[in-house]
């Protein structure tokens, strides 16, 4: 069982049955939660790790909450900001499926963004709300797609100190969606190699290494094409708290997510003619064991007849038709000739026949 199917099933897992909609409860193998806060404008900027402070005089509040352990700080960030307790619930049970909900005061977008940790493939959710002049981000662990977003903002490139809340969601999802680009890249390298590998040395160790690639090409199609439903809808409805100029920056997104989809499709497709192809090389490679192996038994046959045939040791003085030729100088040699000109014979034939 791979590790990200582990940590599925330790979630599920943390499930109280029956609880009351709207409860928190610890998140199994969840880490405690941390809070970096990013307060700014087109002039100033402020950051933190505490949810103190005054943002009187700036536009946007970004809240980033990394580890969701801590159902004290998920409670807290909820209350301060008028986050709906049925939003909460689905941040701290994470493995929901990509989507949009709207509230009242805000939009809760759940994105589940593949990605390789320690050499393997993770998928993490992350649960985003967007409000007037605020976006909270939690996270499952550390380590994000965001740092370029976070320079832009301490540098003020580009346009995103002087947007909004919705544009500085749409900078952390095209972020996401960009670091996407270079792990379905790599599945692109693995697969060339594995399929020179196949036509030179089919060995059964390939078939393991096949299936693992193509369940990480399905859990990243499944992690990206409902996001890419998501992102559709952000763009199709008129939603208040999403300003008109950030849907051209979405379009774009939709547009990446897409790629991708096409990308993986096409490696899935690859990575099923690479089964079939492997499977074929197999039989191939039994089939001409086989027939090895059945011209070795057919040329012996003869031979073994031959050579029972005279085993059987009949007294030539009982009468002259046993085997007369025991008794003659010649005899062994000549036996031995006849079995090597027959089966020179036999194999001159299945050469001719196209056998071999």
């Amino acid at each position: 069982m791979s590790r990200f199917s582990r940590r599925r099933r330790a979630a599920r897992a943390g499930r109280r049955i029956g609880a009351t909609p709207g409860s928190l409860g610890p998140v199994g193998g969840a880490g405690p939660s941390t809070i970096r806060v990013m307060r700014y404008d087109a002039t100033t900027l402020e950051e933190s790790d505490r949810l103190e402070g005054n943002g009187r005089g700036r536009r946007v509040t970004w809240v980033d909450v990394i580890g969701i352990g801590s159902a004290d700080v998920v409670r807290a960030i909820g209350e301060r900001y008028g986050l709906h307790p049925l939003a909460l619930e689905d941040v701290m049970h994470p493995h929901q499926r990509p989507k949009i909900e709207e509230y009242p005061d805000c939009l809760y977008v759940v994105a589940r963004v593949p990605q390789e940790r320690e050499g393997a493939l993770d998928i993490e959710q992350l649960s985003m709300f967007i409000g007037a002049d605020f976006v909270i981000t939690f996270q499952e662990r550390e380590g994000d797609a965001w740092d370029p977003v976070r320079e832009r903002l301490r540098q003020a490139k580009g346009r995103i100190r002087g947007e909004g809340a919705s544009y500085l969601a749409y900078a952390l999802l095209d972020a996401c969606v960009d670091a996407m680009f270079p792990l379905v890249e790599a599945y692109d390298q693995r697969l060339e190699a594995f399929e020179e590998t196949v036509f030179a040395s089919p060995a059964h160790e390939l078939a393991p290494a096949i299936h693992s690639i193509d369940r990480d090409l399905t859990a990243i199609r499944r992690a990206v094409l409902p996001l890419r439903e998501a992102v559709s809808r952000l763009i199709r409805e008129e939603l208040p708290l999403i300003e008109r100029g950030v849907v051209l920056y979405l379009r774009d997104c939709q547009d990446h997510l897409s790629q991708i989809v096409d990308i993986v499709e096409a490696q899935r497709e690859l990575v099923r003619a690479l089964r079939e192809a492997h499977s074929a090389a197999l039989e191939l490679r039994s089939g001409e064991a086989m027939k090895v192996l059945t011209i070795i038994a057919t040329i012996f046959i003869p031979l073994s007849f031959i050579a029972g045939v005279y085993g059987m040791n009949f007294d030539r003085e009982a009468s002259p038709l046993s085997m007369p030729e025991l008794g003659w100088a010649y005899g062994y040699p000549s036996v031995l000739g006849l079995m090597a000109a027959l089966a020179l014979g036999m194999l001159v034939y299945f050469r001719h026949r196209r056998w071999l």
